[in-house]
């Protein structure tokens, strides 16, 4: 499922059939629907719809600036024979004999729209499984647009549209400055509020969300409040080495094809654009900073001589933090195009300010062996040994070590390298 732009500015919702190669229109054109999602029981597929965001969408019209739109959350039943999940119930309580035979006549015909994915032990009790009929999900294309049902809560300021269990909706709600994520349960009828977050996104099977507040993230579980001593990321500790000269003819090439593939007028101006490519690259060796960068790409996009067409942001390191190696606490010589250790130093590893990464129980490194591999990366006297432990010291590093060059009999350690 995914949205088109119409030409009234308002999305619509379509479905896109692999076999056939073709797209099937689930909403009309006199709402904006956004955000498809399927129920994880293949019953529905969810929306959002607003009927009031035309003075909105219409973003140039400088009048309708202080207004803002409103969104409902609607489904759509995908099988004919599914009926309205918020249809009137009889308060008659049944019989319980008479319940247990719908039950049992149900367990006896089996019938069901969707085939199981399970495995399954075989009936003879051999103990080999046997994979059954692979998931089909069974779409009724036919009256669709009469099965589209708003579900009973009422319009907001509404994002992330999601599902992570059967009969269940989760969404984000903006209300007072706040942003509250939300979870209907169609079952018993009932929304609650979860807990105040800016986004999520759910795992493939439903079970976990990633979610970020305030710029801080974390993993929970689906549609659960976050534990505030539980499952937070510490981003402050992610680094990525960059290499900024060989980015900026990167950025530099991207700046250029996306004026080439998205600017409005086919003909760019009058400008021979892949000439002006040409023509500013030379600069690209010279460049010092990201601000040059940004300077030529302006430079370059100069020549379309239209207006608000913007340069501007990028990493700025004026003040680069200094990156420290990591030692192994050991000397190496270089034999058959390998590391190979000629001597481990003894350390104090009582004081963990004194220890020998090498000499920690139960690594048992010996002299004469060979350091073949750091974090899965295979290490030759190609590369400077010092590289591979760029900003290493005091984090977890995985060495491959063994007696041969050549890998054989070789294990995998880990250790933790010290400043130098």
């Amino acid at each position: 499922a995914y949205t088109r732009l119409t030409a009234t500015n308002f999305q619509r919702v379509f479905l896109y059939s692999v076999d056939e190669k073709r797209s099937y229109a689930v909403t009309d054109e006199l709402s904006d629907a956004t955000e498809p999602v399927f129920d994880r029981g293949g019953k529905y597929l969810y929306f959002f719809a607003s009927t009031d965001a035309g003075p909105v969408v219409n973003w140039f019209d400088m009048s309708n600036a202080d207004m803002d739109m409103t969104r409902n959350i609607y489904l759509v039943t995908l099988q004919s024979e599914t009926l309205n999940p918020f249809a009137r119930e009889s308060d008659e309580e049944e019989a319980k004999e008479e319940e247990l035979e719908e039950d049992a006549a149900d367990a006896d015909t089996g019938s069901s729209d969707k085939k199981s994915k399970k495995k399954k032990k075989d009936e003879d009790g051999d103990g080999e499984e046997k994979e059954e009929e692979e998931e089909v999900l069974k779409i009724d294309l036919e009256g669709m647009r009469n099965r589209v049902i708003e579900l009973p809560v009422d319009a907001g300021s509404y994002y992330g549209l999601g599902s992570a269990k059967e009969n269940q909706v989760l969404y984000i709600k903006r209300e007072a400055g706040k942003r509250t994520m939300h979870a209907y349960d169609m079952e018993e009828r009932e929304d609650k509020d979860i807990a105040e977050m800016d986004m999520y996104i759910l795992s493939v099977d439903g079970k976990k969300m990633l979610y970020s507040k305030d710029r801080s993230w974390g993993i929970a579980d689906a549609g659960a409040e976050p534990s505030p001593d539980k499952g937070s990321i510490n981003t402050g500790s992610l680094e990525v080495k960059i290499d900024p000269l060989a980015e900026w003819p990167q950025i530099f090439d991207e700046a250029w094809r996306i004026n080439r593939d998205y600017f409005y007028d086919p003909g760019m101006h009058g400008a021979d654009w892949p000439a002006m490519k040409e023509k500013y690259a030379q600069f690209l060796p010279h460049l010092a900073c990201r601000s040059d960068l940004n300077r030529v790409i302006m430079w370059m996009c100069s020549e379309l001589s239209v207006g608000h067409h913007r340069v501007g942001g990028g990493e700025q390191l004026g003040d680069p933090d200094r990156v420290s190696g990591g030692l192994l606490g050991a000397d190496f010589m270089v034999d058959n195009g390998r590391y190979r250790i000629s001597k481990v130093f003894e350390g104090l590893n009582w004081n963990p300010d004194l220890r020998s990464p090498l000499t920690e129980p139960g690594l048992n490194v010996k002299t004469g062996e060979y350091l073949l591999a750091v974090n899965g990366v295979d290490l030759t006297t190609d590369v400077n040994l010092y590289e591979p432990f760029e900003n290493t010291s005091g984090k977890i590093v995985e060495l491959t070590v063994g007696p041969n060059p050549d890998g054989s009999e070789s294990r995998e350690i880990q250790v933790e390298p010290i400043g130098s």
